[in-house]
C-alpha cells in the first residue's frame, strides 16, 4: 500500500536539518486555548488539510509530528503517524499527540463520533440531516455512511420522468 501524502514518514531529516526545524519551530510557536489545552500552531499550513507546518530552508515538517518527536525523544517510527487525541489538527501540545498507526487513527474516529460522518449536519446538496431526514447504511467496504431521504427523493423523481418521456 502507498501511503499518502499526510501520512508519509517525514520524520527521517538529517540530525542538522532536524536542529534547524526544532529552532523554526519554537521561534514560530504556539497559542494555548485556556478552554481546551491545545497549543494552536501560529505557522504556516498545509492548505485544505488544515495541519501546521514547519519550515527551515528546504526541510519542512508537520509541526504536530515535530511536536511529538520531541517529546518521544526520538523519530516516530516508520509507517506511523502522530494523532491528536484532540482532534484538533493544528494543535501542537505534546499530551495530546501520540504515536499511532493509520488503523488506530480510524477506531478513534469511530468511537468519537460512531460512524463516519456522525459530525456532518447537512448532505453534499444541503439538506439538513433530522431526525428521520436519513437513514444510516453500511456501504461495501463496511462503513456506515447516512443517506438524505430527500436525495433519494429527488433521484427517483428524476429517474421517474426521464423514464416517461422515454416510453
Amino acid at each position: 500500500m502507498t501511503p499518502n501524502r499526510m501520512s508519509r514518514d517525514t520524520t527521517a531529516q538529517p540530525r542538522h536539518q532536524l536542529g534547524r526545524l526544532v529552532a523554526a519551530f519554537h521561534r514560530t510557536g504556539w497559542r494555548t486555548n485556556p478552554r481546551t489545552g491545545c497549543r494552536i500552531w501560529r505557522g504556516s499550513t498545509n492548505g485544505a488539510a488544515g495541519y501546521g507546518i514547519v519550515v527551515a530552508g528546504n526541510s519542512r515538517m508537520l509541526a504536530h509530528r515535530l511536536a511529538l518527536t520531541l517529546q518521544l525523544g526520538r523519530e516516530i517510527r516508520p509507517g506511523m503517524l502522530a494523532l491528536h487525541s484532540c482532534d484538533t489538527a493544528l494543535c501542537v501540545n505534546p499530551s495530546h499527540l501520540r504515536e499511532g498507526t493509520a488503523r488506530d487513527n480510524m477506531r478513534d474516529r469511530l468511537e468519537r463520533t460512531g460512524y463516519f460522518g456522525a459530525t456532518l449536519t447537512h448532505c453534499s446538496r444541503g439538506h439538513e440531516y433530522t431526525k428521520g431526514s436519513h437513514r444510516v447504511q453500511v456501504g461495501a467496504d463496511g462503513h456506515e455512511r447516512r443517506q438524505c431521504l430527500e436525495c433519494v427523493r429527488v433521484r427517483r423523481a428524476a429517474r421517474r420522468s426521464a423514464e416517461a418521456v422515454a416510453s
